[in-house]
């Protein structure tokens, strides 16, 4: 309640700690047009082959069967030891969806990336609405990027300036742009972006409606960053 604009069957949505990234997810999930059937492209922190989960997937609020079938590799495991797709369930079980098809994609080549979002964009025509994830620039000591005598402002203005040409490469839908400049970002979704962007052109849908950007550290204090970012799609 309370989110003005139009509502959209596709989004990139972060998956950090709600603490810090959960208010800007929650720009993306009020506009996101109602149903019960998600599919939520996640990105495999552990860089695992593409492949989806045949559970069910719950938390505190409820919980999400699957939804109809990605004809990828079904890894549990890989599944069990990850949190970019788990972070998407309270939303979708408040927004009222019951079902999911978990899509969790590491590193994939272009042609890979296309395959993928053409099969996404397949379930959408079915009547899915299209979720996919990632995180920007993590940077600082945490991250293994620390720089003598930096303070906090200035790793969250390096951080901003490493993500604002990959924001707008996404709000272009610039895939090859996206490719170029993840690997000089510490993003962690650059395959998981690219499957979605895919799906979103295979879709046809040309118009990106960035929601709203922050780094972690201009909400909780702390010596390293993470860049947050949310769309929408139509």
């Amino acid at each position: 309640r309370g989110c003005p604009g139009d509502l959209a069957r596709a989004a990139l949505v972060p998956h950090g700690g709600f603490c810090n990234s959960g208010f800007v997810a929650g720009r993306a999930y009020c506009r996101l047009a109602p149903g019960d059937w998600a599919v939520v492209v996640g990105n495999s922190h552990a860089g695992a082959a593409p492949c989806t989960a045949a559970s069910s997937y719950a938390c505190p609020l409820g919980s999400l069967s699957p939804g109809p079938a990605i004809d990828v590799p079904v890894d549990g495991r890989a599944h069990g030891a990850e949190h970019s797709i788990e972070n998407q369930v309270p939303f979708l079980v408040a927004r009222g969806f019951t079902r999911m098809t978990p899509l969790l994609v590491g590193a994939v080549s272009d042609a890979e990336a296309c395959a993928l979002g053409a099969q996404v964009a397949a379930l959408v025509r079915r009547g899915a609405v299209l979720v996919g994830t990632t995180d920007f620039s993590h940077e600082g000591p945490a991250y293994g990027t620390g720089r003598p005598g930096e303070t906090m402002g200035q790793v969250t203005e390096r951080t901003r300036r490493m993500d604002a040409p990959l924001l707008a490469a996404i709000q272009d839908q610039d895939i090859g742009a996206v490719r170029q400049l993840a690997p000089a970002t510490s993003m962690c979704g650059p395959g998981s972006l690219a499957v979605l962007l895919h799906a979103v052109k295979a879709l046809g849908w040309s118009r990106t409606e960035m929601l709203g950007y922050v780094v972690n550290t201009e909400i909780t204090p702390c010596d390293s960053t993470t860049g947050f970012a949310a769309a929408l799609f139509t």
